[in-house]
């Protein structure tokens, strides 16, 4: 006998739906697939470049610590001006005016230490600095005066007319307070485009290790590079004030070899640093 509560279709569903349970869960489950792709491709994308810039060898670099630059230069032998300074600076006519802390320039001249410091306009006999130099030669910065950064040596007084920054080598400047740089002598601030022309920096041959360079344009730099490219170990060019990112490193093969003829400097900056083999690589 049937029963006649019996409903045949009761409880089934036509084809093609789903029950709104089913749907739901379904939607939750694809949402979270969602999220969890979207964080571990920003996990990954951390991580890679945690790797990447903790395992590669950096450029050298003066390190003021936390500090910062008046706690640091807040003991140590810096170099001070007289009011004999203050005066003969003042004739200067044509200058670059300078903030505080570590600034980066280059020359279109040879310069000595003595030229540079020679150069400095303080605006008040307060002023203390200190100049760095490295000297891919003797893989160290070289400095004057002393001042307390780790592992450098010193030009001594006696020295000053005789130790040179060669054109369009990169130095720098630690300085207490604000200033100004004379233009006189070819001393540029690293915002300051170089005045080599394309090409005419060709760096074959050039010491293997580090350098602090000046380029005028990206074609600069890849002109420069046709002759050596395949010395090239690692470039890093300047992206702040006293900061340098990664574009190239054989370390990391975040580019290829020929990619480096491709590599764009960062607009407002004309400092990369450059790091080369002794030999060629294949």
């Amino acid at each position: 006998m049937q029963n006649e509560d019996f409903n045949p279709v009761e409880g089934i569903t036509p084809p093609g739906e789903n029950k709104p349970e089913e749907n739901n869960g379904k939607s939750r489950t694809l949402l979270y697939v969602l999220l969890g792709l979207a964080v571990l491709a920003l996990l990954g994308g951390a991580v890679y470049y945690f790797f990447f810039r903790t395992t590669i060898e950096e450029p050298p670099s003066l390190s003021l610590g936390t500090a910062g630059v008046q706690g640091f230069i807040g003991t140590g032998t810096y170099l001070e001006f007289t009011d004999e300074d203050l005066t003969r600076t003042s004739a200067f006519s044509d200058v670059w005016e300078q903030n505080s802390g570590v600034n980066h320039y280059h020359s279109s001249e040879r310069v000595s230490f003595q030229t540079i410091a020679n150069d400095i306009v303080p605006e008040d006999k307060s002023l203390k600095c200190l100049i760095a130099y490295y000297d891919t030669s003797a893989s160290n910065f070289f400095t004057y005066p002393e001042g307390q950064f780790k592992d450098t040596e010193l030009v001594s007084e006696d020295e000053l007319d005789s130790y040179f920054v060669e054109a369009e080598d990169g130095f720098t400047l630690v300085c207490s307070d604000s200033y100004s740089i004379n233009k006189e002598n070819g001393i540029m601030p690293a915002t300051e485009m170089p005045s080599a022309l394309t090409g005419s920096n060709d760096l074959n041959p050039i010491s293997s290790g580090w350098h602090l360079m000046a380029f005028s344009s990206s074609g600069d730099l890849r002109a420069s590079l046709a002759n050596c490219y395949n010395r090239v170990s690692s470039v890093w060019v300047q992206d702040g004030v006293n900061s340098f990112a990664p574009q190239y490193s054989q370390e990391s093969e975040l580019l290829s070899l020929d990619d480096i003829l491709s590599i764009n400097m960062n607009d407002g900056y004309y400092l990369v640093w450059l790091k080369f083999f002794a030999e060629a690589q294949t």
